[in-house]
């Protein structure tokens, strides 16, 4: 909008320069006082100044707007803002005096310093005459591991009138930040080379919308390991375990300096994490080598023992861990890398039947997607298994045992995400358990007897004392009461390849060649013959069975038990039955 005063009485100029330092004049100043007076007639009091044709900064009045081109009698001072507007009191009717200080603001000439590198990002700087104030500072630092880092500080405030200030404010500030640092820091020439990589800049900002005061923050931070793409820093560390295993770790950081991030972030960490080996085998050389009572003697292991990531897209950051130990049992089975880890248990029981068994786990090193899939684990499982079989015996034989083992059942489960392997297997010497046998898995006995007595009989003679003593006569004959032998026998069915299905039934769990399978081919009925047999002296015995009963159920658990009574003859004066 345009101020036009007219009916001036007086002016007074003067004009106020402001220089970046004391090298270029960034704007220039005009600042005007004037007299002027009213028209003649023409009323003014504190209810009507609002309608004075001019915009100001008075109470009770508000200008939204930046600047007004302002004119007097005519003549165009530039574009300007009213700084103080005063009207004294008096007598209005015929003649109205006031008073009027304005600004005018002009753009200085920067054209000097564009070829200075000091001033870099100022030269085209625009609206450079609505800034009030402009301060640039620079904190630099390098730690102890020779990371460097540097701060950029720039604050600019506006006339108060400047509505775009913000974003006038964010322009400035970009082309400051994104010109080139002249100077090195530390007066080390590599380094400034890298000031204004790419994603290397982190920024805040500050906005006062009262005083139109804009604050800017970059902070620039370089990693100690300059590569053309990224920053690197890591850190080793190595431990030894109760076991005297050695594991050497990495801890690393690394930026990208190069945009798009996603271009290079993948190539970065390969390129970092597939030389982490050298690095912690170096340092498990150079501590450990011919400690071999800390377990060195094993070399480090080049299958990573663990490695884990984390990646700010956003940022172009990632945090890494990788760790390698001088594990012997971390290597490659059925295509898939990992530790493998188990016990071997041996338990004698009161009945001197050994039981042994191994528990592991195979813990997975790597994701599914790198080096196997779910047919390789089921390929893994079954040769872990195999080897266990190996192992148990070898156990077995070495402790000074030399009965056959048989499998008394195995168990496995994969771990989440199919990241480790559990499995368990037992074994028996007891006889009682069956492998080749087509009809049971498991056959044991208990036998039990109750001997055949002799039958005494006792009878008194009157008046004779038989011996020499008082008492009665034995009479001895030749017969006994009955004898029992009972044998209990518990087995368990085979299962066969049609069974074990929701339709089976008692008879197809135990049929009738099984269940003479257990009378005549174990031998229970010869048994029971052969004992009374033997305890009955040369006399044979009146010997049949009295009883006969088994029992199967859905586990197919059989239960067998035979009674045979027996009547033996025996001579009158005859030894026990």
């Amino acid at each position: 909008m345009n101020i036009s005063l007219n009916n001036v009485l007086s002016l007074t100029y003067n004009r106020e320069n402001q220089f970046l330092g004391e090298v270029s004049r960034y704007r220039s100043i005009k600042n005007y006082a004037i007299e002027g007076v009213f028209h003649s007639g023409q009323y003014v009091d504190n209810n009507n100044i609002l309608n004075f044709p001019l915009k100001a900064p008075v109470t009770g009045y508000y200008n939204p707007d930046t600047l007004d081109t302002v004119s007097i009698n005519g003549v165009s001072l530039g574009e300007g803002r009213i700084t103080n507007l005063n009207i004294p009191q008096g007598d209005h009717i015929k003649r109205g005096v006031y008073n009027i200080n304005f600004s005018v603001y002009e753009d200085g000439d920067l054209s000097n310093i564009t070829s200075d590198p000091n001033y870099a990002g100022l030269a085209t700087m625009g609206s450079a005459k609505l800034i009030d104030n402009i301060s640039e500072s620079f904190n630099f630092a390098t730690s102890a591991n020779n990371n460097y880092a540097y701060d950029h500080i720039l604050t600019v405030t506006y006339i108060d009138h400047t509505t775009d200030a913000i974003n006038l404010a964010k322009t400035l500030a970009s082309q400051i930040f994104a010109a080139t640092l002249p100077f090195p820091l530390f007066s080390d020439p590599t380094i400034s080379t890298t000031y204004n990589t790419a994603g290397k800049k982190y920024f805040t900002e500050t906005f006062n919308l009262i005083n139109k005061t804009c604050t800017f923050t970059k902070k620039f931070e370089v990693l100690n390991n300059t590569q053309t793409h990224y920053t690197h820093e890591y850190k080793n560390s190595i431990t030894i375990d109760q076991n005297g295993i050695v594991a050497v770790s990495e801890n690393g950081n690394i930026r990208i300096k190069s945009i798009p991030f996603s271009s290079y972030i993948d190539s970065s960490l390969n390129t970092v994490a597939g030389g982490a080996y050298n690095r912690c085998n170096a340092l498990f050389q150079n501590i450990l080598v011919g400690l071999t009572s800390l377990g060195s003697y094993e070399s480090l292991n080049t299958i990573p023992l663990s490695f884990g990531k984390s990646i700010n897209k956003l940022a172009g950051e990632i945090q890494y861990n990788i760790a390698f130990a001088n594990n012997a049992y971390i290597y490659q089975k059925s295509s898939i890398y990992g530790s493998h880890e188990f016990t071997i248990t041996l338990d004698q029981t009161e009945n001197r039947i050994i039981n042994i068994n191994e528990n592991g786990v195979f813990t997975i090193i790597g994701k599914k997607s790198d080096s196997y899939t779910t047919s390789n684990i089921i390929t893994l499982g079954q040769t872990l298994i195999t080897e266990s079989d190996s192992r148990c015996s070898s156990f077995y034989s070495s402790c000074g045992f030399s009965d056959t083992l048989k499998e008394l059942g195995r168990s496995m489960d994969f771990g989440k995400n199919f990241k480790s392997l559990n499995y368990t297997i037992n074994y028996t010497d007891d006889k009682t358990i069956l492998t080749d046998n087509n009809y049971f898995t498991k056959i044991a006995y208990q036998i039990g007897a109750d001997k055949a007595n002799h039958i005494y009989q006792e009878y008194k003679i009157a008046n004779i004392q038989p011996f020499g003593t008082a008492g009665a006569y034995l009479y001895g004959g030749d017969q006994s009461n009955l004898g029992r032998v009972t044998i209990d026998v518990k087995a368990v069915a085979k299962r066969g390849s049609n069974e074990n299905t929701i339709t089976d039934t008692i008879n197809n769990l135990i049929s009738t060649s099984k269940f003479n399978y257990l009378v005549n081919e174990f031998g229970a009925a010869k048994r029971m013959t052969r004992f009374s047999y033997s305890k009955q002296g040369n006399a044979l015995p009146d010997n049949f069975v009295e009883s006969c009963s088994y029992s199967a159920d859905s586990e197919r658990n059989v239960n067998l038990t035979i009674s045979d009574i027996f009547a033996a003859k025996a001579d009158r004066y005859g030894t026990d039955l």
